[in-house]
Parts: C-alpha cells; structure tokens; sequence
C-alpha cells in the first residue's frame, strides 16, 4: 500500500468504527466459556500455507479463526477470501509480525489500523479480534488495544498442536494432541500456524480426531461478542 493509499485506508476504517461497543476489558482471553463440546481453532500468520491445509480445511466445513499478517494479504488473497466465505473469521496478527510491545503508542495504532484495513479490503470483514505475535504482550499493549476496541485472543502452551517446533518428530506431536483431546471439557482455544513445517499434519490429526470423539469446531465471534 502507498502512503497516500493507506491514510486514506485509515480514515475509513476510523469513519466505519465510530458507532463500535469499544471495550474496557484489558485481558486476554485464553478459552471460551462454554458448557458445549465445542472447541476453537486458530491459524496463525499466512506466509507460504501448505496447500493441502487450505484445501483441507475448505473441504472439511469446520469453522475457525484466521489471524493473518497484513503485509502478506494481497499476495494470499484468494484463499483468504475462501475461508471467509467459507464462514472463518479473519483477523489480525499485526502488520508484517513485529513484537507490539517494541512499538510505540502510534506504532501500534497505526498497524492495527493497517492490518484491519487490509483485512477489510481483502473479505469485507471488520474483525476487532487481535492475536500478539509470539503470543507477547503487557499490560501497555493490552490496554492501547482495548482503547482501540480490540479483544486479545491468546491461548494455553499445552493446546498449541507444536506444528512449528521442528524439533518434536511428528508422531511425538500427535501423542500431545491425543493428551489435549484427552483432557478438553470444551471451550479450549488451538493454536496452529499455515506455514509451519507439520501444519497440514497436524491441523488434519487434531480435527479428524476432535469430530470422531464428538466436538464441533466454530469461529471465535459465534461465542464472543463485542
């Protein structure tokens, strides 16, 4: 985007969230509450996707959350407007993945607003859910955010499927699955990456398994609202 390009992106964003429920609660929100057998799958970032998992999770019918960088947005465009077509929410995950708590004040209003943009230019969603890079944030970035209107939606170590840890050998990865599934009451948010070396692997193992033993899968904004 040009710099004339994106303030005028700014402004309608700013003029499209002046009627918005702006929160004032600063936490994150790690799981959802619920008393259904329901679990929440979130992908992250959306460098290089193996193809298989975009294909699989259109083939799939599941619901979940997408948290993507903005920079990489144009060049993705087409799967990213199959899953929110394909009822996903889209989200941000910063503009090109920078720690937010190494911004400044305006930094940080200015990539989320950026990323947004991108977002809303690309599926046509205002989505005010924001996932930190690496999970990082204080209570500065926490609060700077919830000002703008945004909810953090983090997630518990033990629920992330590994996929970017090339380290783990991926059968170790689907015997921590098995153990999560083991332990779900419902509610758990997931994390998992498109690009990382065991993302479609892994994605496709935590799903197959989480339907046959009786969760569904749904997007985050059926269960959280502003």
């Amino acid at each position: 985007m040009t710099g004339l390009f994106k303030l005028a992106l700014t402004l309608v964003i700013l003029a499209n969230t002046n009627n918005l429920d702006y929160t004032t609660d600063t936490q994150p929100i790690i799981n959802v509450s619920t008393s259904e057998k329901v679990l929440f799958l979130t992908i992250d970032d959306g460098n290089d996707p193996d193809p298989r998992l975009i294909d699989f999770l259109l083939n799939s019918k599941i619901r979940g959350t997408a948290f993507i960088n903005g920079n990489i947005i144009d060049k993705n465009i087409e799967w990213i407007k199959a899953l929110s077509a394909a009822d996903w929410d889209i989200a941000g995950h910063s503009y090109n993945h920078k720690a937010l708590t190494t911004m400044s004040e305006t930094e940080l209003k200015i990539d989320t607003i950026y990323t947004s943009t991108a977002i809303f230019l690309a599926t046509g969603q205002f989505n005010f859910f924001l996932r930190p890079p690496y999970g990082i944030y204080n209570s500065t970035t926490s609060a700077i955010l919830a000002g703008q209107g945004y909810k953090i939606i983090n997630f518990e170590r033990q629920n992330s499927t590994a996929d970017f840890i090339d380290s783990i050998k991926l059968e170790t990865k689907w015997s921590r699955i098995d153990n999560f599934l083991e332990k779900a009451q419902g509610g758990e948010i997931i994390l998992a990456h498109f690009g990382a070396k065991d993302s479609y692997q892994t994605v496709k193992y935590t799903v197959e398994q989480a339907l046959a033993q009786g969760f569904r899968f749904e997007k985050i904004s059926n269960y959280i609202k502003k």
